[in-house]
């Protein structure tokens, strides 16, 4: 297991494609407890299910990349019991606008 979330060189990655004209929810079926889970959703966050989702398979690690901190705050607040924040940061992509990107990483915990 990497110390930083970050340095996953080592780590093996499975890359999963899904067809355009699949839904997003239809996704969730791929979603596994070893994965790395890379979300970037709409402004209006996560759904209910994607939510539910990820508390029912608890994926190793999650990078959520958002543009709306208030939707990303509420995703957070309903899967965190079981993970913790290991990196945090904010992005001006958009120079001279109000716009940020913001970056969380989660590391589940180890329930023993």
């Amino acid at each position: 297991t990497p110390q930083d979330p970050l340095e996953i060189s080592s780590t093996r990655v499975t890359v999963f494609k899904i067809p355009s004209q699949t839904l997003v929810d239809d996704s969730l079926k791929v979603i596994s407890h070893h994965q790395i889970l890379v979300v970037d959703p709409p402004r209006s966050g996560l759904t209910k299910d994607i939510r539910q989702s990820i508390q029912q398979t608890l994926p190793e690690y999650i990078i959520y990349i958002s543009c709306n901190t208030e939707s990303q705050a509420y995703d957070l607040s309903e899967i965190i019991d079981n993970y913790s924040i290991s990196f945090s940061k904010g992005y001006n992509l958009f120079p001279k606008t109000a716009h940020v990107e913001h970056v969380v990483i989660l590391k589940r915990k180890n329930r023993g």
